[in-house]
């Protein structure tokens, strides 16, 4: 995994290859990362506050709830194929409408009081995940496992 210095807020990187970079702890805010790839990215606990991932390529790249939870982004145009999220949490109230979460492992998530409307959840693994009060207008859950999953409102 590539080294990455800890202070990269308010640089332009779009379009730079960052794939398998450790960006663990890393202050990202207001950083520019669209059209960055991401790829196997390790972006635990970083800063991501006002940041642009718009078209930034994350498969795979790793997240935990506290550096999703203050992302402002337009959504509709950030690919994501398969988002592990550490600990199995995303905070609760977060933002993920119009993400593609398609073929994801969220199982045991919680996912409590979240906005998934429009998100793409084609063949994601949700078994038992907490989907209590989350917003699924026009989600997609075609093939979607739900075994075990909290779906009361």
């Amino acid at each position: 995994m590539k080294e990455f210095g800890q202070d990269r807020s308010g640089r332009d990187l779009s379009g730079e290859d960052l794939g398998y970079t450790d960006l663990r702890n890393a202050n990202l805010h207001n950083t520019d990362f669209e059209k960055t790839d991401l790829r196997k990215a390790d972006l635990r606990r970083s800063k991501l506050d006002n940041t642009d991932l718009s078209e930034a390529y994350l498969d795979k790249a790793k997240f935990t709830e506290d550096s999703l939870s203050d992302v402002e982004v337009e959504v509709k145009d950030v690919q994501v194929i398969d988002l592990p999220i550490d600990e199995s949490e995303i905070k609760p109230e977060a933002d993920l409408s119009g993400l593609d979460f398609s073929g994801a492992d969220l199982s045991d998530t919680n996912l409590f009081n979240t906005d998934l409307s429009y998100i793409d959840l084609t063949d994601a693994d949700l078994r038992g995940a907490n989907l209590r009060k989350a917003n699924l207008l026009d989600a997609d859950l075609s093939d979607t496992d739900l075994t075990n999953a909290n779906v009361c409102h």
